[in-house]
């Protein structure tokens, strides 16, 4: 079998690309863990998944031409873990450890080694470390391959790796090492990054502020879906009373009730953490708040209301109505009022504040998408 590797980096299609978007074509070069150290291996890319600060790569590696493995490649940044460790007083070494299970039907834990040109760990999963009928492995590969090896082949994850093309999502989480580096004392509270405990809104519950509208996500979750369709109204609300508002606010009530429809959470790669259909009924409040790292864009749909940013968010907020709203957590603060309507947007950066009303007799509908910044 003949992949035309070269033909990815040629082309006026691609110089665009490396303008106007990020390439995707630049996962097709030859960086990959054998290819690294010998030119007779080839990959085959056919997913890439990111978050934080992992990534997943899956696809098919070729040995002289010929199909040699499928792989599943994990490259991991460690930010998070190494702020835990620096914490608890030690430091990161050359491995970190990654518990993963794939598709719910097979786990293992992996050891990831640390490469200064990557800036990150990394593993490659192989279904084989077996050469091609009639073939065999070049002395570099086999120096880097083998159990707990930059290149291995965990025997409980070998079958779904031999159908990683398939595969639809992996579950992750990292820790240190059992011992310290480099002076390998035992360590008897390893520090994990398992996405700092996050949560997702399940709506088994019509109630506002029902706990059982809460689920656990301990792990990051890498989903391979290559596309998500939800028709309007499939996704049930979950619903939210005094939403960023405390019992002292003199709007705070009983009434005050918001719902949301979320249509994206786990399911996103990159920092975006959520998408949801967000309504305000007629007369309802969502109070001013802060995202302090994560950015926010408010989109509306329908319907008509006021949005409240705080003084200095805007630069070119001279013709809107100065006025002073409680912010969650702050106090008072000073912010502008604008209308908003069908196709107004709202950007709100790290740090910056927002807040909506419903002023009027019919629902307020918005999209809202949130992300982390780096």
């Amino acid at each position: 079998m003949s992949f035309h590797f070269d033909a990815l980096f040629s082309g006026p299609e691609t110089d665009v690309s490396l303008v106007v978007s990020y390439p995707d074509m630049i996962y097709h070069a030859r960086y990959q863990a054998a290819a690294a150290v010998s030119y007779r291996y080839r990959y085959a890319l056919s997913d890439v998944r990111s978050k934080h600060d992992l990534t997943l790569i899956r696809g098919t590696v070729f040995l002289d031409g010929q199909l040699c493995a499928r792989f599943l490649r994990i490259e991991y940044r460690a930010s998070r873990l190494n702020g835990l460790v620096r914490a608890a007083g030690r430091n990161l070494g050359n491995a970190v450890l990654a518990w993963l299970r794939l598709d719910d039907s097979a786990e293992a834990t992996v050891r990831l080694h640390h490469c200064a040109a990557l800036g990150a760990y990394h593993v490659e999963l192989w279904d084989t470390l077996a050469a091609p009928d009639g073939g065999y492995h070049d002395h570099a590969v086999l120096g880097v391959m083998g159990r707990d090896a930059v290149i291995t082949r965990p025997a409980s994850l070998a079958l779904a790796l031999g159908n990683v093309t398939k595969l639809r999502h992996v579950k992750i989480a990292f820790r240190e090492p059992d011992r310290t580096w480099p002076d390998g004392w035992p360590i008897s509270n390893p520090q994990w990054d398992n996405n700092f405990q996050a949560t997702i809104q399940v709506p088994h519950s019509p109630l506002p502020d029902d706990s059982a509208n809460v689920e656990p996500a301990p792990n990051y979750f890498i989903d391979f879906a290559r596309g998500f369709f939800r028709p309007a109204g499939s996704v049930p609300a979950t619903r939210f009373r005094n939403w960023q508002m405390t019992t002292a606010d003199p709007e705070a009530s009983a009434e005050n009730v918001a719902s949301r429809r979320w249509l994206v959470q786990r399911e996103f790669a990159g920092r975006m953490v959520y998408c949801f259909e967000g309504t305000l009924p007629p007369g309802a409040v969502e109070g001013c708040h802060r995202h302090v790292g994560a950015e926010e864009v408010l989109y509306f749909v329908a319907g008509e209301g006021l949005a409240y940013v705080a003084m200095g968010d805007l630069p070119d907020a001279e013709l809107l109505t100065p006025t002073v709203r409680p912010v969650f957590g702050i106090g008072d603060r000073p912010c502008w009022e604008l209308n908003v309507g069908p196709g107004a947007m709202l950007y709100t950066k790290s740090g910056g504040v927002h807040g909506l009303r419903n002023n009027t007799n019919e629902p307020l509908t918005y999209l809202a998408f949130l992300y982390q910044t780096d």
